[in-house]
């Protein structure tokens, strides 16, 4: 099986199956439904995100944007057909987490995406995103599963502002430092080794001339 393909799903496991492990197993206490949910609902959602990024790569291999196009598009899928049909956590029934939501899934790709790109100039962006997603996900993982045999109020509260503001900005921290900063750089510089080697062979006909 391709490489590529195992290690997208696995890191998209580890974004988005945290946030399982925090609201299927501590809150409700319920680890065969979590695990259902990693090795099934998200392994079939991230086979799907890894298929799509393929299909736009391959169609529109100069467009820059082609991360934000599956962000938001599997951020969406996720919300919608996971979150409101799947789950039932319909806008009016959980108001406050719906960006929360959108952000996980969509986010959970990005990242896959990110860490699945063999591009050397993409170690800083990679260093830098993973020490804040492990310092996140560990920091409230143990003080949650901690409080969660003292006082289950705290593990509430901890892992619901991890999940409510801590992956919110992880990924518009994400988005702007891989998908505009690094992918835009990287665009605008391939851009330019095309134009001076256009320059370069029109040089070298009127030298031949």
């Amino acid at each position: 099986m391709n490489r590529s393909y195992l290690r997208f799903v696995a890191t998209g496991w580890l974004f988005v199956g945290t946030q399982e492990y925090w609201v299927a197993f501590l809150w409700r206490n319920d680890l065969i439904g979590m695990l259902l949910a990693i090795l099934v609902l998200e392994t079939g959602f991230f086979t799907l995100g890894f298929l799509l990024g393929k299909v736009i790569d391959s169609r529109f291999p100069s467009l820059r944007y082609n991360d934000l196009v599956v962000y938001f598009v599997m951020g969406l899928m996720g919300l919608i057909l996971i979150e409101w049909l799947f789950v039932g956590n319909w806008p009016w029934v959980q108001p406050t987490i719906q960006l929360t939501m959108f952000t996980t899934w969509g986010g959970g790709v990005v990242f896959a995406r990110m860490f699945t790109d063999k591009s050397p100039e993409l170690d800083r962006v990679k260093r830098i995103s993973l020490r804040y997603f492990l310092t996140l996900i560990v920091t409230a993982s143990v003080i949650a599963t901690i409080f969660k045999f003292i006082n289950f109020r705290i593990t509430f509260a901890v892992t619901y502002l991890a999940a409510l503001f801590g992956y919110t900005f992880m990924n518009v921290f994400f988005i702007w430092l891989f998908v505009i900063d690094y992918r835009i750089a990287q665009t605008r510089q391939n851009r330019c080794s095309v134009t001076a080697r256009a320059l370069e062979g029109g040089m070298v006909g009127e030298a031949t001339e």
